[in-house]
């Protein structure tokens, strides 16, 4: 009796450790990148959908008409570089756009990865949105795990969030940083620092400051 349970116990295990392989973050990456942007063809239909319902109702309550001058925008990148390909999104009122673009702000953007073979959000969809309103800032940069979801869309007005494996951080570091009377007041999560080591420190935080250009649908 006890043999058979020894058995059982190894067999379970062996299950437990092919599972555990079958489901981390690694085997996505096993996943081709052609199998992995077509996971997401749906979702860019669907958020180019749902961005034109939001925005059209907005329009109706404002009578602007900027409906017509917006426009859905993606891209395929792995942004923490660990073999699986995130998929941002934009509707913005552009010809060209890229992730680290500024004037794009963030109300409108939202990522989505792949976990355990399914499709799940990072930055969700909007439920709302208000062309005359910029409250939600946010930028993806090509040498960075980090994404930019800073207090406003000023270059020097920032705060990073650690990406990885499908999971934004809860947890963000600040990097603030203005001009009095010609004299610059810099600070990381509140902490004053030179206007040296905060350059210093949020390139090697973003690099070159470069995104991922992006396509229109």
């Amino acid at each position: 009796m006890n043999q058979n349970k020894k058995i059982i116990f190894v067999f379970m295990l062996i299950l437990g450790m092919i599972g555990g392989q079958l489901y981390s973050p690694e085997s996505n990456a096993q996943m081709s990148k052609k199998k992995q942007h077509k996971l997401y063809q749906s979702l860019i239909k669907k958020y180019d959908t749902h961005m034109k319902k939001i925005c059209a109702k907005s329009d109706e309550e404002s009578d602007s008409g900027y409906q017509k001058k917006l426009h859905t925008f993606y891209v395929f990148a792995d942004i923490d570089k660990n073999g699986t390909d995130e998929c941002i999104m934009r509707y913005v009122d552009a010809q060209k756009c890229n992730t680290a673009d500024i004037y794009s702000f963030g109300e409108t953007t939202a990522i989505y990865s792949i976990v355990k073979g399914k499709v799940k959000p990072v930055i969700k969809m909007p439920d709302e949105y208000n062309p005359y309103f910029h409250d939600s800032y946010c930028a993806i940069y090509k040498k960075s795990n980090y994404i930019d979801r800073g207090f406003s869309h000023g270059y020097e007005d920032r705060m990073f969030f650690k990406y990885k494996n499908g999971k934004l951080s809860s947890k963000g570091i600040s990097y603030t940083c203005s001009e009095d009377n010609g004299v610059a007041h810099a600070a990381i999560n509140d902490k004053k620092v030179s206007r040296k080591v905060y350059k210093k420190k949020l390139k090697a935080l973003i690099g070159n400051k470069k995104g991922y250009p992006m396509k229109r649908l």
